[in-house]
């Protein structure tokens, strides 16, 4: 949620304060709404598989140990 009000803030400061919207800020946007995209997909994708019942969630969840 934090990538999500980050870029939410900033959007609202150039349009509301009449910041200059510069390239730091232009590639700060874009990694904060690509982290918050990423991570949707990823629940997303999480979501899906466990509902398939393709894998378990033990397996999922604690992928590097043998036993959780």
């Amino acid at each position: 949620m934090v990538a999500l009000v980050l870029s939410l803030s900033e959007v609202l400061a150039v349009i509301f304060l009449r910041e200059k919207f510069d390239g730091v800020k232009g590639v700060a946007l874009v990694l904060s709404l690509w982290g918050f995209v990423s991570y949707l997909y990823g629940e997303a994708a999480h979501n899906k598989k466990v509902a398939d019942g393709s894998q378990d969630l033990k397996s999922i969840s604690c992928p590097l140990i043998a036993t959780c």
